[in-house]
C-alpha cells in the first residue's frame, strides 16, 4: 500500500524522482490517474494478475524482472469492474483508491 500511495502522490504532486517505469507515466502531462486498485497479500501475484487481465498492452512495460509481455494494459472503456473481478478471482479484496 505504501508504494501505491507513493505513485499516487507522484501523479498528483510530481514531487518525487522517478524510480520505476510507472513513475515516468505519472510524470507525463498526457496521463491522468483516475484511481488505483490494490489488495493486501503476502503472495506475489503481480504476474498472475497481469496474465488474467491481458489484452492491449505496452510491450515490456513494468516487467523487466519477469518474463511477462507487459504489466501495463489499456482499455477503451473503464476497466475498474474487470480489474476488481480479477482481484476477486484470486480471493483478494480489491481496495480502490480514488485520485
Amino acid at each position: 500500500m505504501k508504494r501505491v500511495k507513493r505513485h499516487i502522490d507522484l501523479s498528483l504532486k510530481g514531487d518525487k524522482n522517478p524510480k520505476w517505469h510507472v513513475d515516468y507515466l505519472h510524470l507525463n502531462s498526457s496521463f491522468r490517474l483516475a484511481c488505483a486498485v490494490c489488495a493486501g497479500t503476502s503472495a506475489r501475484l503481480e504476474c498472475e494478475l497481469a496474465r488474467r487481465l491481458g489484452g492491449d498492452s505496452v510491450s515490456g512495460f513494468g516487467c523487466t524482472d519477469c518474463t511477462c509481455r507487459s504489466h501495463l494494459f489499456y482499455r477503451k472503456e473503464n476497466p475498474l469492474s474487470e480489474i476488481k473481478g480479477v482481484f476477486e478471482a484470486f480471493g483478494l479484496r480489491a481496495v480502490v483508491l480514488e485520485c
